[in-house]
């Protein structure tokens, strides 16, 4: 019987432009090269054996991954094939690596470990004082305090709008209706019409800025609603499907709140800056995973040329701030795709 380390062995290489990482299926590293080792500082026997995901790896972002990689390699490995995440060097620095993965399987078919390519990205390598974990850890609890502080806004923002700017336009509706139908005055009639379109599209923005129908009419219905109210008006149709649905109930409030703006928030991107005919919102939720895919047939951009917003930033944060990973696929042309993985059994 051939063992799995000789299908490993296979795998021996010395490259000398990029990491290259050969790791059994405890994620042991079985193989790395010494550009590879140097390139984090160190020689390759302080690297051999140990678990990659547990040594050189930010804590919560290692563990998250393992997850990730534990449930994606007997199910939808092709979705570990690029990546990019951080590398922790020696010297308490990181560095952002951008990576080509593929699995390695036995004569039987067996998986019995995974090699990897990483590329080192430009810029990406900072000096982390206090260290790495610690700045990482902080990073984490200002991202939840921004977060909670942004959710906060909203609601505040929400209830003046429905509470008292909208019971304003409400009571000024009722009396130039009133004032109309003793005149017949046209003008009237157009200031009526002009006030109930101001009307709607405060209650629509109201409901948009609150998390309250996440909590009165439950993920599905409030996310169909949400994107309905967006594209009110517009010639771009948004399909919203879940799978899974009844995995539903095992995402957590904070879970649910957090797919719903990043939906939100890329709904609302396509329909102001994609030019685009057709969306498509789809949510796939298993026991340990929920992945959401976000695509459309626009115009899409130069990932690389642009600058990154300040909605990605937010969507970003809040799939990092749950363990999760977000990924984009763009291309002048090409339309857009966005991917949000998040493991459950760590929330």
């Amino acid at each position: 019987m051939v063992k799995p380390e000789m299908h490993l062995d296979k795998e021996r290489k010395e490259p000398q432009d990029c990491l290259l990482l050969v790791l059994d299926t405890a994620f042991s590293v079985h193989h790395i090269n010494r550009y590879g080792a140097a390139l984090l500082g160190y020689e390759v026997h302080e690297i051999i054996g140990k678990n990659w995901f547990d040594h050189f790896l930010p804590h919560e972002e290692g563990c998250h991954l393992k997850s990730l990689f534990q449930k994606l390699v007997p199910t939808d490995p092709h979705k570990l094939e690029h990546f990019e995440n951080a590398v922790l060097c020696k010297d308490g620095s990181y560095c952002l690596v951008k990576w080509h993965n593929k699995l390695i399987h036995n004569a039987a078919g067996a998986w019995v470990g995974s090699s990897s390519k990483g590329y080192l990205l430009p810029d990406t390598q900072q000096v982390l004082n206090p260290p790495a974990r610690e700045q990482i850890a902080y990073r984490k609890r200002a991202t939840e305090a921004f977060i909670e502080t942004q959710e906060k806004e909203r609601a505040l923002i929400a209830e003046i709008l429905h509470e008292h700017v909208g019971q304003l336009l409400t009571s000024c509706h009722l009396l130039i209706e009133g004032e109309q139908r003793d005149r017949q005055s046209p003008s009237l009639a157009i200031a009526t019409n002009y006030l109930r379109q101001g009307i709607d599209q405060l209650r629509n923005l109201s409901h948009q800025l609150s998390a309250q129908p996440l909590q009165v009419h439950g993920f599905a219905n409030a996310t169909r609603q949400m994107i309905k109210d967006l594209t009110a008006g517009k010639t771009l149709k948004v399909a919203f499907h879940i799978e899974g649905k009844q995995h539903l109930k095992q995402l957590s409030a904070d879970v649910q709140l957090h797919l719903f703006r990043i939906i939100q928030e890329q709904v609302t991107n396509i329909r102001q800056h994609a030019r685009a005919n057709q969306a498509t919102v789809s949510l796939t939720i298993t026991r340990h995973l929920a992945e959401l895919n976000i695509t459309d047939d626009g115009q899409g951009f130069d990932l690389d040329s642009r600058s990154i917003s300040f909605g990605l930033l937010g969507m970003q944060s809040r799939a990092e701030n749950l363990g999760g990973l977000l990924r984009i696929k763009t291309a002048p042309g090409a339309g857009c795709s966005l991917q949000v993985m998040i493991p459950l059994d760590s929330l």
